[in-house]
C-alpha cells in the first residue's frame, strides 16, 4: 500500500494567551489520518498568517523551515529503522527529538525483561542465571551504551575465541547458543538489522558421554542406605529406570502417571526445555513408583546435595565411575538404545528436541545384541 504524506503549519486566533501570542502547531496528516502538535515557538497569528512568505518576519520562517526539515528527516530515519510510518508515531518521534538510538544495554534489558517471565514456567531459575552470566560476560568484552549496529561478525569472533580460551567446547558452546538466542529476539524485533552471527560456526565438540554398568546399579538397589541417603538412592534408581533429570522426578505427582498396555508411563513436557517426553518405566524404577505412591515432590531436595550424597553412595558401593544424577538419564538413554529400541523412540523417551542428540549415545555404544526392551517390561 502507498503511503501519502503530507504536513502544514498553523497558528490560530483562537489559542492567543494574554500577550496575543498563539503557538505555532504542525499539522501532521499520513494516508488521511491527520494529528497535530504545537512547537516550542509562539508568535502574534497576524504575522504568521500573513499573505506570502517573503511577507512573514524572517525568524517566524527560518523556525518553520528548520522544523519542515526535521520532520523530513525523522520520517527517513523512520524508513530507515523499519519503523512504521503514521501519523501517530510521527508524532511521538516528534516529541521526542526523533528516533532514539537503540543500545546494547536496551536489547538486553528488552529480552530478560520477557526472559524472566518465563522463569518458573518454561525455563528453570538455572538456565536464567546461565543467561545472566552470558549478559555479564559479553559485557566485559563490548560497551553495552553503544548501538547494536556495534555488534559485528568481528565481535561475535573475537568474544567466542575468548570463551574457548577461558572454557571447555561444550560450556563455550552454551554461551554463545544463549548469545545467539538474544541476538535472533533483535532481528525478529527489527532492532538488528544484520546478522552478527553470519559466519561464526559454533562448535560444540565431542563430549565423552559416561555412564555406570547394570551391575553397578544393581548394587545401589540392593544396598540399605540410611534414611537420608537412601531417599538420593531411590531417585537415582528411578531415574535410571525413566530417563528423567532431576528438575522433573521432584516435579512428579500421582496423577503424572498412567498405564498403557500393561506398563507405567509418563507423559509431560521436560521442566527445562519444555520439550515433551514420553517415558515408559522400566522395572527397578516400577518398584520406586510404588514405594512412593508416585509422589516424589515431598523428597524436598536440592539438586547439590543430591549429587553430595551420591559421592556417598559411590564409595559405600565401591563404584569407579564419579556419580552424579544425570548419569541416570545416561543409563536409561544407552539401556533402550542396548535393547535394539529404535533411536527415533529413546529420543521422545528422553525428551530430545533434536535426533542429533540422542546419536552422541548411539556413538558410545559398544555392540551388543539384547532382545527388545518391549520384551523385559
Amino acid at each position: 500500500m502507498r503511503t501519502t504524506a503530507s504536513f502544514s503549519f498553523y497558528c490560530r486566533e483562537s489559542k492567543k494567551d494574554r500577550n496575543g501570542l498563539s503557538p505555532i502547531e504542525l499539522g501532521i496528516t499520513i494516508n488521511g489520518s491527520r494529528k497535530f502538535i504545537n512547537c516550542a515557538m509562539k508568535c502574534s497569528p497576524s504575522e504568521f498568517n500573513c499573505v506570502g512568505r517573503k511577507r512573514r518576519p524572517k525568524h517566524i520562517q527560518d523556525y518553520v523551515d528548520a522544523q519542515r526539515l526535521n520532520v523530513s528527516k525523522i520520517m527517513s530515519e523512520m524508513a530507515t529503522n523499519g519503523i512504521p510510518l503514521t501519523a501517530e508515531a510521527l508524532r511521538g518521534y516528534l516529541r521526542t527529538g526523533g528516533v532514539k538510538s537503540y543500545t546494547i544495554n536496551n536489547l538486553f534489558d528488552d529480552f530478560f525483561r520477557l526472559l524472566r517471565k518465563r522463569v518458573g514456567v518454561s525455563l528453570t531459575e538455572k538456565v536464567f542465571n546461565k543467561y545472566e552470566l552470558v549478559k555479564r560476560l559479553f559485557s566485559e568484552h563490548i560497551n553495552f551504551d553503544l548501538e547494536v549496529s556495534s555488534i559485528t561478525p568481528g565481535v561475535i569472533q573475537e568474544f567466542y575465541a575468548t570463551l574457548k580460551a577461558k572454557y571447555q567446547d561444550s560450556t563455550s558452546c552454551g554461551m554463545m547458543t544463549k548469545l545467539k538466542t538474544v541476538i535472533k529476539y533483535g532481528i525478529d524485533n527489527g532492532k538488528v538489522k544484520v546478522n552478527p552471527f553470519q559466519g561464526t560456526k559454533i562448535y560444540k565438540g565431542v563430549k565423552e558421554i559416561k555412564t555406570i554398568t547394570q551391575s553397578q546399579l544393581q548394587a545401589i538397589i540392593n544396598h540399605q542406605f540410611v534414611p537420608r541417603v537412601q531417599k538420593v538412592a531411590d531417585m537415582f534408581i528411578f531415574a535410571c529406570g525413566s530417563g528423567l533429570a532431576f528438575a522433573d522426578c521432584i516435579a512428579l505427582k500421582p496423577q503424572d502417571f498412567t498405564v498403557r498396555d500393561g506398563n507405567i508411563c509418563i507423559f509431560k513436557e521436560r521442566q527445562k526445555t519444555g520439550v515433551k517426553f514420553y517415558s515408559v518405566l522400566l522395572p527397578w524404577a516400577v518398584d520406586i513408583y510404588q514405594k512412593y505412591a508416585g509422589d516424589f515432590s515431598r523428597l524436598q531436595i536440592s539438586n547439590q546435595k543430591t549429587n553430595q550424597y551420591l559421592k556417598e553412595i559411590q564409595d559405600v558401593c565401591g563404584i569407579d565411575t564419579n556419580l552424579h544424577f544425570h548419569l541416570a538419564r545416561h543409563f536409561y538413554a544407552m539401556f533402550l538404545l542396548n535393547k535394539k529400541v529404535p533411536i527415533t523412540s529413546v529420543q521422545k523417551a528422553i525428551g530430545h528436541s533434536n535426533l542429533n542428540m540422542t546419536m552422541h549415545y548411539a556413538k558410545a555404544l559398544e555392540s551388543t545384541v539384547i532382545d527388545d526392551i518391549a520384551k523385559i517390561i
